[in-house]
């Protein structure tokens, strides 16, 4: 039926694009430039590094791929520029005033037209000294992609839907409770009225104001809706000195009302406000710049729940630029990434955030970029999210058939047999059945109930393991190879080794020297001994030495390597003891 049709992978957040600088704005082999952080069928990502796109994503940043994951068009709030990394066609001066504003704009497949998709963006102005900068008007930009890559045009450009004096940002959707059609939340400012639009087949229009709560205090900060799309939240900072502001409401898809209205406050310390809620829905994560607390949403007392579970290092990029937090995103592989709130080229991750309490495994800088990133991440709704199956909403026949993903990993590199799985399975799965592929570890042992089991394998190997997701309408199974040889790594490491690492075992940093200035750029990389990569620095051609932050790493034994265009020319061995 056609409802098993549109409910399929939706990666429409598969591409992530971050930083600025580029082009002529700066040097062609410089640290400015758009990070494209591509995430790959088996959930780990790749980064690129693009020296030649002049996007600035600072606040407002959206990406839309295909449903297979392909590059189609991304926006700052101000251009729109297709996957050919150039101005889409029409694609300028959507917004006289802002690209800074966090969540400033967001792009959603237009339901029923496979070509076209919706591009929102929030415009602020200057309203008074009582008042400051606050949101001024929200528009619609609808984008039609052609046949082949590069072909796309705006449509229908900065067509005015609200007019008001609006948050700073916080454009936010999720799915209606049929399934296909969009619910999108504006805040008004200094009060505690919501606009709630909704885009379906027949474009998008404001469907009721509502008014929730109490008034909220206008700041910058970040909104969220949960995977599961049943909460909202919002946070905000008004000064350095006084406490954020925590909002959480019940969003009912069927109506798109909000309800049950809860008013936090947690510490502030500086600049930087974010939010992110769990892929179960469970676990809100709000971020100032100097903390990430967790709360338990499913808690009788929300409140008391609130658990710290990451206080910023005191870590200062090049002297001036203080990687504390930002804004937050959960990403396709099941993570929350998390931006730093001054220019650096680090992205924070929380890697487990469906576990309570420090579980969660909050790793700074866990990712280095090769291009400085100021307080930006991609702005996406949960696009695999199905229908609330048989709510009075559920009226186009649509049925949640589940789609079977997940993603391995050595969490602890010191157990090199020991690898932990996160199920990434969309649409309602209901029961899970793990097959490790692993008949020596014996038959209970081999196979798994859990969600995200944790499996010792009985020796060195490669394994195909299979995940089969099961709900009342279908079974869908995904299966990966996990490797757990080292013999690649061995053979890289018995190529000749020229570099100079120091520390080794490493801490904190690393300094690497001995590159040799030629005209060739090169990449130093960090794999685990199973080969999977966790780190990629990019080494310009007249460089001889390179710092790099290991902070992220987890302790263990790790292999190195330098490459230029594709060929191995140094590696060996690394050792990370925090």
């Amino acid at each position: 039926m056609c409802g098993a049709c549109l409910l399929q992978a939706q990666k429409h957040d598969n591409i992530w694009m971050l930083g600025y600088g580029g082009g002529g704005q700066s040097g062609l082999n410089d640290s400015f430039g758009i990070s494209i952080l591509r995430f790959d069928y088996q959930n780990h990502f790749s980064i690129e590094n693009n020296q030649t796109c002049d996007m600035n994503f600072w606040g407002g940043n959206s990406s839309m791929c295909d449903s297979v994951g392909n590059l189609l068009f991304f926006s700052n709030a101000e251009k729109i520029y297709n996957a050919n990394y150039a101005l889409m066609a029409n694609g300028n001066n959507l917004n006289g005033t802002n690209q800074r504003q966090p969540q400033g704009v967001i792009s959603l497949p237009f339901p029923q037209h496979p070509n076209l998709f919706m591009v929102l963006i929030s415009e602020i102005k200057y309203f008074s000294a009582a008042v400051g900068y606050a949101g001024y008007k929200t528009y619609k930009n609808v984008v039609e992609m052609g046949e082949t890559a590069g072909q796309t045009n705006v449509l229908e450009k900065k067509i005015e839907i609200i007019n008001d004096t609006l948050e700073y940002g916080q454009l936010v959707a999720t799915k209606h409770a049929n399934g296909l059609d969009w619910w999108i939340l504006v805040p008004a400012a200094y009060t505690n009225q919501y606009y709630t639009m909704l885009l379906d087949s027949s474009g998008i229009s404001i469907v009721d104001t509502q008014a929730c709560g109490a008034v909220f205090r206008d700041g910058l900060g970040q909104a969220v809706f949960s995977p599961n799309g049943m909460k909202y939240a919002r946070v905000v900072g008004i000064t350095t000195t006084t406490p954020n502001h925590l909002y959480i409401y019940d969003f009912d898809r069927c109506t798109g009302k909000l309800s049950n209205p809860l008013h936090l406050e947690y510490e502030n310390w500086g600049f930087g406000n974010g939010c992110a809620i769990s892929p179960n829905s469970r676990f809100l994560y709000a971020l100032n710049a100097n903390y990430v607390f967790q709360y338990d949403l499913k808690a009788i007392d929300i409140a008391a729940s609130k658990t710290l579970v990451a206080e910023w290092d005191g870590y200062v990029h090049e002297v001036s630029f203080a990687t504390t937090f930002a804004a937050a995103q959960l990403a396709p592989d099941g993570k929350i990434y998390i931006a730093t709130a001054f220019s650096a080229p680090f992205l924070h991750v929380i890697e487990y955030p469906d576990r309570k309490g420090l579980a969660c495994q909050v790793h700074q800088r866990a990712v280095h970029l090769p291009n400085y990133n100021n307080y930006s991440v991609p702005n996406h709704p949960n696009y695999r999210l199905g229908p609330i199956d048989g709510s009075a909403c559920d009226t186009l026949g649509f049925n949640n058939h589940p789609l079977c993903n997940w993603r391995w990993e050595q969490e602890d590199t010191l157990s090199p047999l020991q690898v932990t799985f996160t199920d990434l399975s969309a649409y309602e799965p209901a029961e899970w059945h793990w097959d490790f592929g692993d008949p020596n570890s014996g038959g209970a042992a081999n196979i798994s109930q859990d969600t995200n089991p944790v499996h010792v394998f009985s020796k060195e190997g490669i394994y195909n393991v299979c995940l089969m997701v099961s709900n009342q309408y279908s079974v869908d199974t995904f299966c990966q190879v996990v490797n757990l040889g080292i013999s690649s790594s061995e053979e890289a490491v018995g190529e000749v080794t020229g570099l100079s690492i120091y520390p080794n075992p490493a801490n904190q940093s690393i300094t690497v020297s001995g590159f040799i200035p030629n005209e060739l750029e090169k990449t130093f990389e960090i794999y685990t001994t199973t080969g999977q990569k966790v780190l990629e620095v990019l080494v310009k051609a007249s460089q001889t030495s390179i710092d790099i932050s290991t902070a992220g790493l987890r302790n263990g034994l790790y292999i190195y390597r330098s490459n230029a265009r594709d060929k191995s020319i140094f590696a060996g061995k690394i050792v990370v003891l925090h």
